[in-house]
């Protein structure tokens, strides 16, 4: 087993057996996730062929299997996977465990300006690929979070959850740059890093994850989407 795979089993093992104890709870919900797959994790993927293609990071051969799928190992595509659904299953452990509190949040004109901030950052550092583009996410997720997951900035349980996985992101990320079996190309980043991690990843990170949450919740009992 490759060491990124081992990763991948780590992220997945605790929560697929949890899901396994909570089978019925989690059967529920699975077509929220697969849906959320298709329309945030295959977007992901097709931007990780780009970027890996543009030069943008590269994987080390000592540290994943021969596999490759579009030019990306087999590992990266599960990483899309194993991630989102160990963060979901926390989510839903979060909503278990931790009584929910309304949050007041900021009025849609200043989400709006973050988003706007951030796609001019996207402008400003357009020779920077990778900083760019994930200052151009990012201000979509914000711009989302205004306009149709709004719903997710009132409850206590989004900021923990946020909270929870940047720090798990923290730990498995600094795995996979420090070894390293993902390395960066310095013409693609500011190359500010928190240890061995991209300042840009956790940008990555929180754009991915809040597009995830935000179409399972949108999918979920509560939605103001009838019938689904």
């Amino acid at each position: 087993m490759s060491r990124y795979l081992l990763i991948n089993f780590l992220i997945i093992i605790f929560p697929f057996l949890g899901s396994m104890l909570f089978y019925k709870h989690t059967i529920k919900r699975l077509h929220r996730f697969f849906i959320s797959f298709l329309s945030v994790g295959i977007p992901f993927i097709i931007w990780d062929i780009l970027a890996s293609k543009r030069g943008d990071w590269a994987f080390n051969s000592s540290y994943v299997n021969g596999l490759r799928i579009f030019g990306l190992p087999l590992e990266e595509i599960l990483f899309f996977l194993t991630v989102p659904y160990a963060c979901l299953f926390l989510y839903e452990g979060i909503k278990f465990f931790i009584f929910d509190t309304k949050v007041k949040i900021p009025s849609r004109l200043f989400i709006l300006s973050i988003g706007l901030a951030f796609v001019l950052l996207g402008f400003y550092f357009i020779f920077t690929p990778y900083t760019s583009t994930v200052f151009f996410v990012t201000g979509l997720t914000f711009l989302m979070l205004s306009l149709c997951f709004s719903f997710l900035l009132k409850t206590v349980h989004y900021y923990i959850f946020i909270i929870l996985t940047f720090i798990l992101f923290f730990i498995f990320n600094s795995i996979l740059t420090g070894i390293p079996i993902v390395s960066y190309s310095k013409d693609a980043i500011l190359n500010i890093r928190l240890g061995t991690v991209p300042l840009e990843d956790f940008f990555y990170n929180f754009s991915m994850l809040t597009l995830y949450l935000g179409i399972y919740e949108l999918l979920g009992e509560k939605s103001p989407i009838k019938g689904v």
